[in-house]
């Protein structure tokens, strides 16, 4: 493989790893484990559907949106959040959401269980990653508790938040404990693939994105249907492809090769996360294409490239140039 341009691209891309303090744990979600995801109780998931008509994968279901004890009808446009009255126009939007609550529900094998998640506060200091142009991006501080159960407790929905400054500013979160909403895309969890990028595949359905995690990555990143522009957009192709790579999604079947707080860097095709400060040397770890590794040379986590459920050759064995093979090339400093 042409590596020319190999080590001035890796030198000149970061990825967004987030460091977290080693006693710090999380439950494990499908899509990701050990990172900041949402957790109701013991039940990990990462979308709802906001017509309250499907329960995601972990039984959770929406009843429906309330402020001041009136029902209205939640929806995400792109990734903002709003509630709409019977006549389906938007009532409440922006910080107006603020004491609003999601009544969610549960079904278990053991019955019914009831929670609200409220909306603590609306954040508007988070900014996309690539080429901001003042848009108004909103992120909402959630904390939940039982309804019907024995837990009175109040916690908040993302248990995990990173720090607020991740790796020389590439990640920046000014609220660490803001959650992203944004529909436009779906993921299945257990093979950690997009599986539509249009609002009419995805309808209903929202992305809960905790600050950190995968997903946030992704729209922040501009890698998403709601965060994309006509001078910035996205394949399918490409937004699996970067999902594989931060997830180390290598024989691309969903099984992750990686964990959080892992220091690892990535170029894309497009060229949007040049990194214009100086970096230290970085190795070439892989190229990422179809939705999985094309190539490894140095992993990540050195125990674990023994480990791999297929086979993946290194990356000098590909002839041409990386992005004939992939859209993501990622590097290990």
């Amino acid at each position: 493989m042409n590596t020319s341009r190999l080590a001035v691209a890796l030198a000149t891309a970061a990825a967004a790893a987030v460091a977290l303090p080693a006693t710090a744990r999380a439950a494990c979600g499908k899509l990701e484990c050990g990172t900041n995801s949402p957790h109701l109780a013991q039940y990990a998931f990462h979308e709802l559907d906001a017509s309250g008509q499907h329960r995601n994968d972990a039984g959770v279901q929406v009843l429906g949106l309330y402020k001041w004890g009136v029902p209205f009808t939640p929806a995400v446009r792109g990734d903002h959040l709003v509630a709409l009255d019977a006549h389906g126009d938007v009532v409440w939007s922006g910080d107006d959401l603020i004491g609003t609550y999601l009544h969610l529900e549960v079904k278990t094998g053991e019955g019914l269980q009831q929670f609200r998640l409220q909306i603590d506060d609306v954040e508007h200091d988070l900014a996309l990653w690539v080429d901001d142009a003042d848009e108004d991006l909103e992120a909402y501080e959630l904390s939940w508790r039982e309804l019907n159960g024995q837990m009175v407790t109040t916690r908040p929905l993302c248990n995990l938040p990173p720090p607020v400054i991740v790796q020389d500013g590439l990640e920046y979160y000014p609220n660490p404990n803001a959650t992203i909403f944004y529909t436009g895309d779906r993921y299945d969890a257990a093979t950690k693939r997009v599986t539509a990028t249009t609002a009419a595949a995805t309808a209903d359905w929202f992305n809960i994105a905790c600050a950190g995690s995968v997903l946030a990555k992704m729209h922040l990143n501009r890698y998403t249907t709601a965060s994309v522009r006509p001078t910035h957009s996205t394949t399918p192709a490409e937004r699996n492809d970067l999902l594989a790579m931060y997830t180390a999604n290598v024989c691309g079947t969903g099984q992750s090769y990686t964990v959080n707080g892992t220091d690892i860097r990535w170029t894309g095709t497009n060229g949007w996360n040049a990194y214009d400060q100086p970096s230290p040397a970085v190795a070439l770890e892989g190229v990422w294409g179809d939705g999985r590794a094309q190539c490894i040379d140095t992993f990540r986590i050195p125990a674990n490239q023994g480990a791999f459920a297929c086979e993946v050759p290194a990356c000098e064995s590909l002839e041409g140039n990386w992005f004939d093979h992939g859209t993501v090339m990622s590097g290990v400093p």
